[in-house]
């Protein structure tokens, strides 16, 4: 009898420590839930902050304020990103758009991801796949400052020094073609060059076959560098396709413009010449590649070129044929208000 209440007894504790394992499971999920909900809450007061038309009169913090400010943004960055990341699962991606976040503007050739799995939260209930995408050239330190950052649990201050210094932490909304809504996201935007490591669940190789799809002539994808024309008001204007957006739209170079002047367009109001970049470089002294005769209709009057660069500039999907949009811009590194 005593034998049998001790087994029971026995039996009741390991219930007991069952249920709190248990529970200090699902606690633990909560907590890295609510980690994530108020990331993600923050990274959309950001971008409500960056829209607002108050942003501007906003009082600005001192410079020491400030810096601080920027190393916990980036090393919270770092140690969100180290903890869920899976460096195991490394891919590569042939990208080759431009994306912009906050109005800075990434240049997303070769890019190497990672995986980040986020858990179901409140305002999310279903899992999410994430992926951390990095240009290729900045792909092994990245790895690198990840794995020692979670083998630590810290990120090294001396590392994180250079990271502030080499990198923005700008957060917004991405849009892209193949996306039905806007999607918040974080990107570390590099501070000298179009470059970007961001945390989205864009690009995937789906995403990037369908935009292909979407924005080729005959099956045929544009490349950079490709000898192209470009149409605004009836008017076709030569030049070399300088990039490609992830919303569809263009960047030409034309022929009849400064080095610093590029032209936004939709990318069906673009065709392809059959002319490879190689046989379209000027030589020393030659004059422009004028515009094509058979685009000019027969009745619109000679336009000079000083009025062309203040006419000449398509915007977003809008109509090419309204004549009072603006289509040229200077190209400082920044075309960001165009796209």
């Amino acid at each position: 009898m005593y034998e049998q209440e001790i087994d029971a007894d026995e039996e009741e504790l390991q219930l007991d420590y069952n249920d709190m394992c248990d529970d200090v499971v699902d606690l633990k999920n909560e907590l890295k839930a609510a980690k994530i909900e108020a990331m993600q809450l923050q990274l959309r007061l950001k971008a409500a902050i960056a829209k607002s038309p108050d942003a501007a009169v906003m009082p600005r913090m001192p410079a020491v304020a400030v810096k601080d400010q920027r190393l916990e943004e980036i090393e919270k960055f770092l140690m969100f990103v180290a903890k869920d990341v899976c460096l195991e699962q490394e891919t590569q991606l042939q990208v080759g758009l431009s994306v912009t976040v906050a109005n800075r503007t990434a240049q997303m050739q070769t890019v190497v991801q990672w995986p980040i799995f986020m858990a179901a939260t409140a305002e999310c209930p279903v899992p999410r796949r994430l992926e951390l995408s990095a240009p290729q050239e900045c792909a092994p330190h990245l790895k690198a400052l990840l794995a020692t950052t979670k083998a630590a649990g810290k990120v090294d201050p001396e590392q994180l020094q250079i990271a502030a210094a080499t990198w923005d932490l700008v957060a917004g909304e991405l849009e892209t073609i193949t996306q039905k809504a806007l999607e918040p996201v974080v990107m570390l935007a590099h501070r000298s060059v179009q470059l970007g490591i961001l945390v989205a669940s864009w690009p995937t190789a789906g995403a990037i076959e369908a935009f292909r799809a979407l924005c080729s002539v005959d099956g045929e994808p544009f490349e950079v560098g490709q000898r192209v024309e470009v149409e605004y008001n009836g008017t076709c204007f030569v030049g070399n396709l300088h990039s490609l957006t992830a919303t569809g739209k263009a960047v030409v170079h034309c022929d009849v413009d400064r080095p610093d002047v590029l032209t936004v367009a939709p990318v069906y109001q673009v065709r392809r010449l059959d002319v490879r970049p190689s046989q379209a470089k000027l030589e020393e002294g030659q004059l422009p590649v004028p515009v094509e005769p058979e685009c000019v209709p027969p009745s619109q009057p000679a336009v000079a070129e000083d009025t062309h660069q203040a006419l000449r500039r398509c915007r977003s999907e809008g109509s090419l044929r309204q004549p009072g949009l603006p289509r040229r811009c200077n190209s400082d590194g920044n075309i960001n208000s165009m796209l």
